[in-house]
Parts: C-alpha cells; structure tokens; sequence
C-alpha cells in the first residue's frame, strides 16, 4: 500500500469557500515506509475550460464525408503554490508514519463560481505533491466548490416585483386567413426579483381569456441559460431545472387566478461578468398549451444569489394584478416592527449552513466531483412553502 494524504478545510466538511475567503486547514499525510523528497506542497489551481465542435462538409474530399471543427476556450483564475516541509535545493527524509501540515492563505476576491456544464466547466482543485528526487511526483488531488458571493440585498430593484404582461391573438392553424379572435391576456407576477438556492418562488398568473381557445393547463419552468465562448465563437444552451404544470387552465371567456410554486434547487449563481467563457443567467418560463402551434409565452427574469432578500412582515397576496395595487411584499431595510403570531419570522442568514451537490451536474473527469451550494429554506414574506 502507497502513501495515503487526506486535505482538510478546517471546520469545513464539505469543502464549500466563497471567494476573498481566508481558507485554513492541513494536510494529513501518512507513509507506510519512509520517503526521500525534495519538498512537500500544496497548490491550488482555478480554470475555466470550454469546448464544443460542428460538423462540416469536406469539400476538399470526393467521398461524402464530414469532418469536425474544433472550438475550445480556457481561463486561469487561481495558481498558488505553499510549501510545506523541504525546499528546492537538497532532500530531507519523511519517515514512516502520519506527517501533519498546516496552510492558510486568502482566496482571490472575483473568483466564478464553482460550475460543471455539458460544453465547459470552472474547477478548483487543491493538491499535494511530494517532490521526489530522479522519481515522478507523488500527487494528491482534492476538488473543492468556490461560491462567488452575490448578496440579492445589495441590488435594490430586485426587492421589486417582476409583473409581465402578455396579449396573445390565436389564429387558426390551418386558416391563416381568417380573422383573429379576441386575445388571451396574462398578466404573471412574482413577488421579487431575486431568490436563494431553497427559496420557493411563489408565481401568480391572472388571465382573461377572451378568445376562442380553451387554454387546459399552464406550465411555468426555472431555465438556466449558458453562454460558453472560444475561439471567436460562442454556443448557447438552456437547461430547464425546474418544472411544474398548473392543475387547471382557463376557459373561454373566463378569468381565473392561476398560483404554483417553484422551489429553487442546488444551482450556482446568476454571473455574466467574472468568466470571459461562461456565462450564467435565469429566468421564468410561463407557457400555456392549447392548440398544436401557436401557444402563449411569457418570460420573467430572475436573479439566483447566494444570500436571500431580508423582510420583516407577512406579505398580503391580491386576488388580482391591478396597476394601482401592485403586487409587492412589505420588505423594509430599516429595523423590524412588531409581528403577530401569524407573520413570517425575519430570515435568519446566520443559521447553520447546508450545502447540496448541484442537481444536472456531470461531475469533474475521474472522481465524480460535483459542486455544492447552499440552501435557504426557512419562509420569508415572499417566499412561502407550499404545492
């Protein structure tokens, strides 16, 4: 049997860091003979990779043949090296037995968040090699999660509600020349503009259903959109992570007043700026079903953060969207009035955290790794539990 290294984050199982961090642990490294190194270190490394390839015809060929073009991308965000035991210059003996070292150094401030993606990836990964002389290096790896922090309290308009309004005209799909019939208005709304892995969003859908097509059922999907760029060249996805369909849609010539939730899982971050090849963003997608080609549609944008929007009193929901009493939560930076027993509790940020693996995750190449982020689940005033 080899030698054995374990890397510990002090009072950290589960490897979770935001950036700007000042990250403490050590290195339990134990020999089952003794060893010969020049030194021995940690280094942690952070890079972004991306890459994708089409398909081409190759007209330089008489076959009928294709042939791949290649696009590929790559960003370095962390290189630090810390030693451990030894130096450059001259040997020292391990002996057999359990070595123990510490490290401490403080992360880079505008590191991404930690991200596996089909076409890209950010990794972070800490390692300890043992210098070994005229010998390959022995090396220890352990991948860790890097959360950029986005604080949802420091953007004052996502304290605002997110209202869409939508008038969709159906036409027949095998008339294409007769007249319209009267529209489909939808108005969606969500309380505010930003939530917290955890979170539940809570979604409101008034329509008015003046036209000639029955609308069975609504369904309302938390999309991720990924941006990934090499080469001159960019290649867009869109991932739904969340879905749910209303029990019930709205008939003709009926308003109804449609409510579903969305709890938002184990996700990174909304970031657009910090990576120059990935680029992460959300949104809401309503949709109604009702003939085979010419649906409704209607997109909400969202901001996914790593800490929730702080409220102090219990939300009043309308029985409909009206211009003049729009639909809001009563959240107030100043300091908490008194609640009742039946009012949500202000969200305590500082309760022990919880950490899951991000769900669609394909896991780093040789160990599966996938990043974790933090969940929020107590209720806020805009964020209530419930199908």
């Amino acid at each position: 049997m080899g030698p054995n290294c374990v890397i510990n984050f002090e009072n950290n199982p589960d490897k979770v860091v935001y950036s700007n961090d000042l990250l403490h642990g050590n290195v339990q490294l134990r020999l089952t003979e003794a060893k010969t190194v020049r030194s021995v270190f940690i280094k942690f490394s952070g890079d972004s990779h991306t890459e994708w390839y089409i398909k081409k015809r190759d007209r330089s060929s008489n076959h009928n043949r294709t042939k791949r073009r290649y696009y590929r991308g790559h960003e370095n965000f962390l290189t630090k090296r810390i030693s451990l035991a030894g130096g450059d210059n001259g040997s020292m003996q391990l002996g057999r037995g359990e070595h123990n070292f510490n490290f401490q150094f403080r992360l880079p401030a505008h590191l991404p968040s930690s991200f596996e993606g089909t076409f890209g990836f950010i990794r972070y990964v800490a390692t300890v090699v043992l210098d070994i002389p005229n010998w390959p290096d022995d090396e220890f790896e352990q991948p860790f999660t890097v959360i950029k922090p986005l604080d949802l309290n420091d953007e004052l308009e996502l304290r605002n509600p997110v209202v869409v309004e939508e008038n969709h005209t159906y036409y027949p799909c095998f008339l294409l020349c007769c007249f319209p019939s009267d529209p489909l208005s939808i108005v969606a709304q969500m309380p505010v503009g930003g939530y917290a892995p955890g979170q539940t969003i809570n979604l409101t859908l008034n329509a008015d259903n003046r036209s000639n097509t029955r609308v069975p059922e609504f369904k309302m999907e938390l999309v991720q959109s990924i941006t990934y760029y090499a080469e001159g060249d960019s290649k867009h996805q869109t991932i739904c992570i969340v879905e749910k369909e209303s029990s019930r849609g709205v008939e003709t010539n009926q308003k109804r007043i449609i409510r579903i939730n969305l709890e938002v899982p184990s996700f990174p971050p909304s970031d657009e700026t910090t990576s120059g090849i990935i680029k992460i963003r959300y949104f809401i997608r309503i949709s109604g079903s009702g003939t085979c080609c010419d649906n409704p549609e209607i997109i909400l944008p969202i901001t996914i953060g790593t800490k929730p929007i702080e409220d102090f009193a219990e939300t009043v929901i309308p029985d409909a969207y009206s211009p003049s009493a729009p639909f809001a939560p009563n959240i107030q930076p100043s300091a908490p009035p008194m609640m009742n027993n039946d009012s949500a509790p202000p969200y305590v940020v500082d309760e022990p955290p919880t950490y899951e693996e991000a769900i669609h995750s394909k896991g780093s190449t040789g160990n599966n790794y996938k990043p974790k982020y933090r969940m929020f689940r107590r209720q806020t005033s805009y964020s209530l539990n419930g199908n």
